[in-house]
């Protein structure tokens, strides 16, 4: 759910800067089913709210992968953008 989070909020602050905000929106809850507007909702405003805490998941799970040798692209990118917002906070 974390990497679903990044994607919506690198997705909603790309459309926020072409003005397509909105649109954008509608489409990812409209992909969602029926709680979609909601679930928008909570995936933005919960990684905002719980970074700090999500950040450190993300870093004990990249040390997890390393540790099992598999692929951690997805992980990493979580990371980062966990990371960017509470650099952003402070």
């Amino acid at each position: 759910m974390k990497g679903l989070a990044a994607l919506v909020i690198e997705g909603l602050e790309a459309a926020r800067a072409t003005g397509a905000e909105d649109w954008l929106r509608a489409q990812i809850a409209d992909e969602l089913g029926a709680d979609g507007d909601d679930v928008v909702e909570r995936l933005v405003a919960g990684t905002y709210k719980h970074a700090e805490r999500r950040e450190h998941e993300m870093r004990d799970a990249l040390g997890v992968l390393a540790d099992a040798g598999t692929p951690d692209d997805m992980t990493r990118a979580t990371h980062a953008w966990l990371a960017r917002i509470l650099a952003d906070a402070r």
